[in-house]
């Protein structure tokens, strides 16, 4: 009886996070500066751009990043077990496709890395990946986990943010199958 109205609670989230999306696919987005100082180690002393922050916990937290250099350097997954307070680079074969553009961690082991038309999924705190078979109907608009559940919204956007169509997808967070939900 439950599962409606977190699905619905999710997917508020996600048509919020829609419009960013589409927003995102027409211009570069702000993107927050972490101060060089928390980032030594991680980065060798350059200030990193963080492009996708995601907690999967009160306490883990994952986030891409790039580092401020020349030329254009690739982004970075990094993590953090103390409520972000150190952070760490973690390897992560998905950033080498270049198509990666967020993270998303329903807990501390189960995220997904996505971007457009890749998805993949790690159940191992990100020692592994894998591609995820995305729903049929067009890019891959936003991610979003909650209550043991991935909803993916997959559409199109047209010119302005009003043209955007899109179907909302559901899935278990272990699971690379989805459904779509009525609506």
């Amino acid at each position: 009886m439950r599962a409606r109205p977190l699905i619905a609670a999710v997917a508020a989230i996600a048509a919020v996070t829609l419009s960013a999306a589409c927003d995102q696919a027409r211009a570069p987005s702000a993107a927050a500066r972490l101060p060089a100082a928390n980032n030594r180690a991680v980065a060798a002393g350059r200030p990193l751009v963080v492009t996708s922050v995601s907690f999967g916990s009160a306490s883990d937290g994952w986030l891409l990043a790039r580092p401020q250099c020349l030329p254009r350097c690739g982004l970075e997954l990094l993590a953090s077990t103390d409520r972000g307070r150190h952070w760490h680079q973690v390897p992560a074969r998905p950033l080498l496709t270049g198509k990666v553009t967020a993270v998303v961690f329903a807990n501390a082991r189960d995220g997904w890395l996505y971007g457009g038309t890749d998805l993949w999924a790690t159940h191992d705190r990100g020692v592994r990946w894998s591609r995820v078979p995305l729903p049929s109907g067009g890019r891959l608009l936003s991610v979003t986990a909650g209550g043991g559940r991935i909803l993916a919204a997959v559409g199109r956007c047209g010119g302005s943010r009003l043209a955007c169509s899109f179907r909302l997808w559901t899935g278990r967070v272990r699971s690379a199958r989805f459904r779509p939900i009525p609506g």
